[in-house]
Parts: structure tokens; sequence; C-alpha cells
């Protein structure tokens, strides 16, 4: 597995363009974006665009936490449009509404990549991130995806201690090399 990860990161030859780093350099101003998989990619969108979708399998208990007060409950993170508990595909109007999609690479293990991708018609932005997409890169392109991010760690003692701490901070990134593969 490790020789295909030094593989894929050092493959930036031809229409590929590699980049290292963990951003999102792209214009999301009045745009919809949505992320398949909510987490790492939200405060790039968070606030910042015109509409912002998180889809999820988990459901509200697993995300979201409520702030009672005295005359109202108040539901966080505010501002995003919540599509919870099922599987992205259930929610094909909002898919095909969005500009930019971002999707984990878990939905190529639950096999859901190719049909939420097609469900984004619309979607010029169109990026999956995770270790499963570095195993089939051009496979992905060719597919329609024109960006693919990964990592990989750096720092195995300080990442295993963060990931495991009682009260992780979620600062994993910090203990990775980020990699971004680009087909414009």
């Amino acid at each position: 597995m490790e020789s295909l990860s030094i593989r894929w990161r050092d493959w930036q030859t031809g229409e590929y363009k590699g980049a290292r780093g963990l951003r999102f350099a792209y214009d999301d101003q009045g745009k919809k974006a949505g992320v398949i998989g909510y987490g790492l990619f939200n405060d790039f969108f968070f606030g910042k665009c015109a509409e912002f979708h998180a889809f999820d399998f988990r459901g509200p208990k697993g995300i979201l936490s409520a702030r009672i007060k005295e005359r109202e409950t108040k539901i966080y993170p505010e501002g995003i449009c919540w599509h919870l508990g099922a599987s992205a595909l259930e929610f094909p109007e909002a898919l095909g509404e969005l500009d930019i999609v971002v999707m984990t690479g878990y939905t190529i293990v639950n096999d859901t990549y190719r049909d939420i991708l097609k469900a984004c018609k619309k979607a010029q932005i169109r990026r999956i991130y995770g270790p499963s997409c570095e195993l089939c890169p051009e496979y992905l392109f060719d597919l329609g995806y024109n960006y693919i991010f990964s990592a990989s760690v750096n720092n195995k003692e300080d990442y295993l201690k963060e990931v495991f701490a009682p009260l992780p901070e979620g600062n994993d990134l910090y203990y990775m090399d980020t990699y971004e593969l680009a087909r414009r």
C-alpha cells in the first residue's frame, strides 16, 4: 500500500497537477456547496458560500448540539442545510443544485460515489478525498472528478496520541502531509 501511496504523491505528469497542503482555493462566493460526509472541509464553506449543505449517514444526535436558553432552544451549528441520517442519494434535489461537491472516499467503499457524482449535475467543482482515492486517481478523473485529495501521516506517534486522546481536539491533520491532484 505504501508503494502505491508514494507513486500517487509523485504522479505529477501530463494533465494532472499535484499540490501539497490542505486548501480550497476555489471561488465559492454565491455558490451552493455540499460536503458528503460532514467534517473535514466545513471551515472552507461555513459562512462563506451562498448555501452550505452537509450530508451524512449519522443522524442529528451524532453531529448537532442543542443550546437551551430560557426562552429558546438553538441547534448548532446554524446556517447549514442539513441532510442527515440517510445516504446523500436520498436528497437528489439538493445534490442536483450544488455548484461544488466535496465527498469522502468512503463513498467508494459504500459504492455510492458514481451515483452521487451523476446526481450533482450542475457541480463544476467535483472533489473526492481520503486514502481510498489514491488507489485509482485516473479512474476517478475519467468518471468526472476534477480534484482528488489525500494525506499521509508524517508523525505516527503524535497522530495516534491526537486521535485516541480522551478529548480529541480535531488536530489530526497537523500530523499529516496533504496532497491534491487536479485535472482541469
